[in-house]
């Protein structure tokens, strides 16, 4: 097993992460170059971890790599490919750590120097379908491949517990990324949940509705496929400079930004704040983090938790907020909790404009301007509502997001 991880950032050395012998706490070690490339204190590794030569406490080291691993189901199978405790942080980054979240490329003590492949196999639209149902919640061990990783061929990682798989896409043709090369899509299958079986369909909806309002850059497409329904969707954190020739942008979500873990990444489990992460950013940001949180709150996400907010570490140094993602209605279920509190208020029955208003002004932004920025965003949503396709998902769901729209529109 190896004993000492290479994190690579644009290009650079960034650090060698060690860890105890169970993988459960990890060490983090900045190098030279890292150092002199971006200077001491530059957070182009996350904002909770400035580059130091000074060490950083191994709780928070541990929590920021956690973050890029999945949840649940994902998880469990992947553990049980190599062998190690899902505890095992280490050891699971040794081994899917070449596809993550942000533009980070892992390597081990016998793979030293990173130069990140661009390696793609051709998939036809039908073979993606059957390749994207192999990561449902519901597929047999034998038949399970999470983020499309199998016991002989690994390296992708990304959060979340819902099933996935990454691919890419050039030129409106469809690849499945081999070797740690980076995917440029993230492929979503239905939902096996029998309480919430649309949830596929209703994000690839609400994320075209956000795509219409500026509020997001991701393309979110519904596909059926010889019986089969999946949604991709481009990823922000990379960029297409060629044919077959990706970008890496790095970013970190709301959880690893404040060093917490993703087991608390609601705010009732001990979890962020929406104030702890609008602090992070600089004051026209945070307006823009407004807008998002908006958004949000009118379409009725249950699930808007850390893990759902990102920040973009650009490779100058430069910190902004990641376009909107994994957001969807879930007012048509049983479940009326905020995963983060609103100006106090923690159950979306009570929310009101007012409440968006106030909690902007507790992040600094002017009285006014936090007016001005819900304003704009409730009425661009009673604009663009209508255009929308909401035949595609949950009819139920979006009607209680129009009559939303309606209650917030008469308010602002």
């Amino acid at each position: 097993m190896a004993k000492t991880l290479h994190a690579w950032l644009y290009g650079t050395h960034l650090a060698e992460i060690s860890s105890n012998s169970e993988g459960t706490r990890l060490g983090l070690n900045f190098t030279d170059e890292a150092l002199t490339r971006w200077g001491t204190g530059s957070t182009i590794l996350s904002m909770s971890l400035p580059l130091s030569r000074r060490h950083h406490p191994q709780a928070r080291v541990t929590a920021f790599f956690q973050g890029l691993l999945p949840e649940g189901q994902q998880l469990t199978a992947m553990a049980q490919y190599v062998d190690v405790a899902e505890s095992n942080t280490f050891a699971l980054l040794a081994e899917f750590g070449k596809d993550v979240a942000g533009a980070l490329y892992l390597t081990t003590d016998n793979e030293p120097e990173a130069v990140p492949p661009h390696q793609y196999r051709p998939l036809s639209l039908e073979e993606l379908a059957r390749e994207v149902e192999t990561s449902r919640l519901d597929q047999g061990m034998d038949a399970f491949e999470p983020l499309g990783n199998t016991p002989t061929l690994r390296g992708r990682s990304l959060g979340g517990y819902q099933g996935k798989r990454l691919v890419a896409q050039f030129d409106g043709s469809w690849f499945d990324p081999v070797g740690g090369s980076p995917s440029t899509h993230i492929a979503k299958p239905q939902s096996v949940n029998v309480n919430h079986p649309d949830l596929t369909e209703n994000e690839a909806v609400t994320m075209q509705f956000a795509q219409r309002l500026g509020i997001t850059t991701t393309e979110s497409e519904l596909h059926h496929v010889e019986g089969t329904v999946f949604m991709t969707q481009s990823r922000f954190d990379r960029v297409i400079d060629g044919p077959h020739r990706v970008r890496r942008i790095h970013q970190e979500d709301g959880c690893q930004a404040t060093g917490t873990v993703p087991g608390r990444k609601y705010e009732a489990s001990g979890g962020p704040s929406l104030q702890s992460i609008a602090r992070l950013l600089a004051p026209a940001e945070r307006e823009t983090f407004l807008g998002q949180l908006t958004f949000k709150a009118v379409i009725g996400d249950t699930d808007a938790h850390a893990k759902n907010t990102s920040f973009v570490h650009r490779e100058d140094g430069r910190v902004t907020l990641a376009p909107l993602y994994d957001c969807q209605p879930g007012l048509h279920y049983v479940a009326n909790s905020l995963a983060q509190r609103i100006n106090g208020v923690s159950t979306f029955p009570v929310l009101s404009a007012a409440d968006l208003v106030a909690e902007g002004a507790q992040w600094g932004i002017d009285i006014e301007a936090a007016s001005r920025i819900v304003r704009q965003t409730v009425v661009g949503m009673a604009v663009e509502f209508p255009a929308l396709d909401v035949r595609q998902g949950n009819l139920a769901a979006f009607e209680v997001v129009e009559r939303r729209i309606a209650q917030f529109v008469a308010n602002v």
